[in-house]
């Protein structure tokens, strides 16, 4: 079975925030899935998809490093580059420059800020896999609309865009890094938008279309062996 991280818990949107989704996306007796608040986890082990709800800075009231050090880094990069898949959700994608590797190589976009949350419309751009089934829609309580800053040189394919009294920012933006794919969702900052079943749907989609396929996986093995 593949194995699944899921990184949460920051000051701005704890853990127990996300709890109510990880129950509906993944079945209670399910093995595999590690959920932690420990970046420092993600280290000690392999797994087939990081999915992320966690800020790089645990608490930005306070004068905090981001706990994306140059190590825990080079091993995101590495393991999506062999083919992890990796999903960043609303506050995965904040505080960090756009000199640092992980907006350079993989988000290619940066926080900017958000207004107070307010009435947010999902609007698909085109057709892609994680779109599937999941049309234009409002959820069903206010969310925070992300200000994002996208590279001007991207890589990275937008699927959808949020919209609201603000105006339309990106909301869902994909791409392929190596042999790994991944997923950035600015929506979803407390629990009433992440079960919102059109957003529950759609990160179940992103998961299905990360998650390695049958041949990266024998490929990964292949390599260990030979090692």
């Amino acid at each position: 079975m593949k194995k699944i991280m899921v990184l949460a818990g920051d000051y701005w949107h704890p853990l127990k925030a996300v709890e109510p989704l990880l129950a509906e996306l993944f079945q209670a007796e399910e093995r595999g899935v590690v959920v932690t608040e420990d970046p420092r986890v993600f280290l000690e082990d392999s797994y087939a998809l990081l999915l992320s709800f966690k800020s790089p800075v645990e608490d930005n009231r306070i004068p905090t490093p981001s706990w994306c050090t140059e190590e825990w880094t080079d091993r995101l990069l590495d393991r999506i580059s062999s083919g992890m898949g990796y999903i960043a959700v609303h506050s995965a994608l904040t505080a960090l420059l756009k000199s640092h590797r992980i907006v350079r190589e993989l988000h290619e976009a940066t926080f900017v800020r958000h207004p107070e949350p307010c009435p947010v419309t999902f609007l698909p751009r085109k057709d892609h896999p994680i779109l599937k089934g999941i049309g234009s829609f409002r959820f069903a309580e206010n969310d925070e609309q992300y200000v994002m800053d996208l590279l001007p040189d991207r890589k990275a394919e937008i699927l959808a865009d949020s919209i609201s009294e603000h105006g339309a920012q990106p909301a869902l933006w994909v791409r392929e890094y190596g042999r790994g794919k991944a997923c950035m969702a600015a929506p979803g900052h407390d629990s009433g938008c992440l079960t919102d079943a059109r957003y529950r749907a759609l990160l179940q989609n992103a998961i299905a279309w990360c998650l390695p396929t049958a041949s990266c996986d024998i490929q990964e093995k292949q390599e260990k062996s030979a090692q």
